[in-house]
């Protein structure tokens, strides 16, 4: 399985090309597993050593890193490497422990996640899979030419920006490791650290270099060419239904034998569209919830490392941006999420509108012309019919969730954003006098206890 980091630009790129390219991606970066389409739709995916080859080389990478960033994290003056305080005088930093930290539990998440989506796919409950099967033969006719397009070129700036990204960081990496040698052995030199500090070190630092290369790599890999192309895709789909609905149904012209055929088709569609985001919410959700702890997690680790800094040198500024980060990707990745729900409201405004037309229009005519039984049977079940579908439309909550923590809107984007503002502002003033100290500790135990009531 050949994967290409070379930035694919073509614009009449096929979507089929699209949902495979993602399919590898999820294989290597999510799943861990190595199996065909054809082999999860029969329900006979073989337990073989080929089939589990990417499980055997990351998964013990991931552990051995999870081992080595707790002993470093939680264990600062009594682990077998090499010491934080010679490395913390010539970076001007403090705290590097809490860094580490972060990376300790950026790995437990994140390997908690693997095991959970991993297993539904041995299973055969994964909608991701489900997802890509239903459309490797995507039919592009049905998606207006503008979207394509549209959809063609959103895709080739995400994987141009993902691709020279990730390789930016994979020299960053290397770079990093190459710095972190060069120190180690000048600290030999200079019997600042020990032959075994430093042997033991060494393919410690190596293993969580290179792990936290394959997490970032997941990040932009999975999340970023698959995961925010489907919510794009998904958006377009809705955004089409919204503006067929908002022409066909506030054109006064048109006659309302036409409209009630576009209303069947709407219905159709709408259904179809439906059944695919719930579906793939399913994987996606507990992707989401597992993301989210990350998020918190940096978010807070960044405001502690902040906090113990005396002075702000370059790399501190450097190791708080890397860990604010994943803050800023996922609120972006809500925003992006945030908009079907949105779509969905504006589609129920104009069908209600023009339900509220339909039906005062022939209570007018029953008045003014004799209108057999028939037909008045026939007017009252379908605007039975109609009114319980837009009921229902209304409260049905098309778009993700967070696991099952909540329902992603606009409001709750909002809000996740301002909860995480104060923070970070109280921090800041804390550094600026010790009165703030006690305010900011007592506001931080404030606002831990209101959001454990909600």
């Amino acid at each position: 399985m050949a994967l290409s980091i070379k930035p694919e630009l073509s614009k009449n790129i096929r979507f089929a090309k699209i949902f495979q390219r993602g399919f590898n991606y999820l294989q290597i970066f999510t799943f861990r597993l190595k199996f065909s389409l054809e082999d999860y739709k029969n329900k006979n995916i073989p337990w073989t050593l080929e089939t589990f080859r990417w499980t055997f080389i990351f998964t013990p990478m991931t552990l051995a890193a999870i081992f080595c960033s707790g002993l470093l994290a939680l264990k600062p003056k009594t682990h077998p490497f090499m010491k934080y305080h010679h490395i913390e005088t010539i970076l001007e930093t403090n705290r590097m422990d809490l860094f580490v930290l972060d990376l300790f539990i950026l790995s437990i998440i994140l390997e908690a996640m693997f095991i959970q989506l991993s297993s539904e796919v041995l299973n055969y409950r994964s909608s991701f899979v489900k997802f890509i099967i239903n459309n490797q033969n995507f039919n592009e006719a049905r998606l207006p030419y503008q979207s394509l397009q549209f959809l063609r070129k959103f895709y080739c700036i995400l994987y141009s920006i993902g691709t020279i990204g990730y390789g930016l960081y994979i020299i960053n990496a290397i770079g990093t490791l190459g710095f972190g040698y060069y120190w180690a052995f000048i600290f030999l030199e200079r019997n600042l650290t020990t032959i075994d500090e430093m042997i033991l070190s060494v393919p410690a630092f190596a293993v969580m270099c290179t792990d936290l290369s394959y997490l970032v790599g997941q990040l932009f890999t999975t999340v970023l060419f698959f995961i925010v192309f489907v919510i794009e895709l998904f958006q377009v789909k809705l955004k089409w239904l919204y503006k067929l609905s908002h022409k066909n149904f506030n054109n006064q012209c048109k006659k309302n034998r036409s409209k009630t055929i576009f209303w069947k088709n709407f219905q159709d569609k709408y259904v179809k569209l439906y059944a695919e985001t719930a579906d793939f919410n399913i994987s996606f959700g507990k992707m989401l919830l597992y993301i989210e702890m990350v998020s918190k997690s940096s978010i807070i680790v960044s405001c502690m490392f902040y906090s113990n800094q005396k002075k702000i040198s370059q790399y501190t500024i450097t190791a708080i941006l890397s860990l604010m980060s994943t803050f800023v990707c996922i609120t972006s990745l809500y925003s992006r999420v945030a908009r079907l729900p949105s779509y969905n409201g504006r589609c129920c405004k104009n069908i209600i509108k023009w339900l509220a037309r339909t039906q005062w229009s022939p209570s007018k005519a029953k008045v003014n012309h004799p209108i057999n039984e028939r037909r008045i049977r026939n007017i009252n079940r379908t605007t039975i019919k109609s009114n319980l579908f837009v009921q229902v439309m209304s409260q049905n909550q098309l778009g993700f969730t967070c696991g099952h923590l909540f329902f992603i809107t606009k409001f709750k984007y909002n809000e996740l954003v301002l909860m995480n503002i104060p923070l970070i502002l109280m921090l800041i003033l804390m550094l600026l006098s010790p009165y703030f100290s006690h305010l900011f500790n007592t506001s931080l135990i404030y606002w831990s206890l209101k959001c454990n009531k909600k």
